[in-house]
């Protein structure tokens, strides 16, 4: 992530202004059970692996005019592409699918950011946030790509983080 100041210190208008851009990259995977043995799960570790990118930004009011210290009003957005893809290993099966989907994300919220020493700060949001979600979904044993009804869904986010000044 980075934040900056709008023009801090050279104009009274634009001071209590900042940005901050959050780009992340995904790359994980997840465990399926394969079997049973003997009243034991036996698990795929890697069967579900996950993909894709996230980039946000957020633009913050600082009530006060040393930006960026201290409470603020914050607008966010941010778009989200994902990928799984799920790869049954079991003997003689087909089955599987992959999962895309892409997010359009929105919303306000409230803040505060602290100056912790000459060097770090805390920065902790709470807000409302809508997204716009869109799917398509590919059945390994057909080939055949569904386009899921894209849905809405909403929540409140919360964030904390520690980060470095220069």
């Amino acid at each position: 992530a980075y934040e900056h100041t709008l023009d801090k210190g050279y104009s009274p208008n634009v001071s209590q202004l900042s940005y901050k851009v959050i780009g992340s990259i995904l790359k994980d995977s997840d465990k399926r059970v394969i079997d049973t043995f003997l009243g034991n799960e036996i698990y795929d570790l890697n069967a579900v692996d996950f993909s894709g990118f996230r980039f946000f930004t957020e633009f913050r009011y600082f009530f006060q005019w040393n930006a960026p210290e201290g409470y603020y009003f914050a607008l966010f957005g941010g778009f989200s592409n994902e990928n799984e893809v799920y790869t049954d290993r079991r003997e003689n099966s087909f089955e599987g699918y992959e999962l895309s989907s892409t997010m359009l994300s929105r919303g306000l919220g409230f803040g505060v950011q602290y100056k912790l020493s000459s060097l770090l700060s805390l920065d902790i949001l709470g807000g409302y946030n809508v997204s716009n979600v869109n799917q398509t979904r590919i059945m390994t044993e057909t080939n055949e790509e569904l386009k899921l009804n894209p849905f809405t869904k909403d929540g409140l986010r919360v964030s904390a983080s520690i980060g470095i000044m220069f």
